[in-house]
C-alpha cells in the first residue's frame, strides 16, 4: 500500500504562505534585510553603469578635441602639411627613406653589382620569392648568373635585405607597379653576370 503525506491532499495547507508562523519561527527582519540588499545592489549597479557611461563620454570628447586641435593647427599653418598631392605631383614625388617597395639590386656606374650568388637571401625568403641561379666564369669560379625576383609573391618583409652580407640588394621606392599580367611582375635584377 502506498503511503502519502497528510498535507498533500489537504487544500487548507496548500493555501498557506511558505513562511507562516507555524513553519518559520525566526525573526521577520531577515526577510526585510534581503529585500534591502537587493535594492542596494540595484542602486550600486545603476551608479556603476552611469559612471562608466560618463567616463566613456569624457574619453570620447577628449579624443575629439585632440583630433580637432591637429586639424586646426594644420588649417592655420598649411606649410606643415606633409600630405602628398598625388597624382598631380607624380613627376616630383619621391618616397621617404623607410618606404618598402620591391627589391632592387644596387649597380654602380659600370653596371657592376656586389652580389656573389651565395644564396643567403634566397634561404631567408619565407615564401620562395627569390631564385639565385649561379654559373661559372672563365676561371671556373661560381658567380651570379641570374637573380630572379617574383614581386607577385613578395610580402615586402625585408628579410632578404637584412640577411645579405654584402649589401647587394635594397628595397626600392617605386610604387606604381600595377599590371594586368602576373608574368610582368617577375624581374631579373642583375644587369650583368658575376660581381665586382
Amino acid at each position: 500500500m502506498i503511503q502519502t503525506r497528510q498535507d498533500e491532499h489537504n487544500p487548507a495547507e496548500l493555501d498557506k504562505p511558505p513562511y507562516s508562523s507555524k513553519s518559520y519561527s525566526g525573526d521577520s527582519r531577515h526577510l526585510r534585510l534581503g529585500a534591502d540588499d537587493s535594492d542596494r545592489g540595484a542602486k550600486n549597479s545603476v551608479i556603476y553603469s552611469c559612471g562608466r557611461y560618463l567616463q566613456k563620454v569624457a574619453t570620447g570628447l577628449n579624443s575629439l578635441f585632440s583630433g580637432m586641435g591637429v586639424t586646426i593647427r594644420y588649417f592655420v599653418n598649411p606649410g606643415r602639411i606633409i600630405t602628398q598631392q598625388y597624382p598631380e605631383n607624380r613627376e616630383s614625388l619621391r618616397m621617404m627613406e623607410r618606404f618598402r617597395g620591391h627589391v632592387v639590386m644596387i649597380h654602380d656606374e659600370n653596371d657592376h653589382h656586389r652580389c656573389t650568388g651565395c644564396g643567403i637571401c634566397e634561404k631567408a625568403c619565407p615564401n620562395g620569392t627569390i631564385s639565385v641561379l649561379t654559373t661559372k666564369d672563365r676561371a671556373g669560379r661560381k658567380v651570379l648568373g641570374r637573380y630572379i625576383y617574383r614581386f607577385s609573391q613578395c610580402t615586402l618583409c625585408n628579410l632578404c635585405i637584412e640577411s645579405c652580407p654584402f649589401g647587394a640588394i635594397t628595397m626600392g621606392r617605386d610604387f606604381e607597379l600595377a599590371v594586368y599580367d602576373r608574368q610582368l611582375l617577375t624581374f631579373i635584377l642583375n644587369k650583368t653576370q658575376g660581381g665586382i
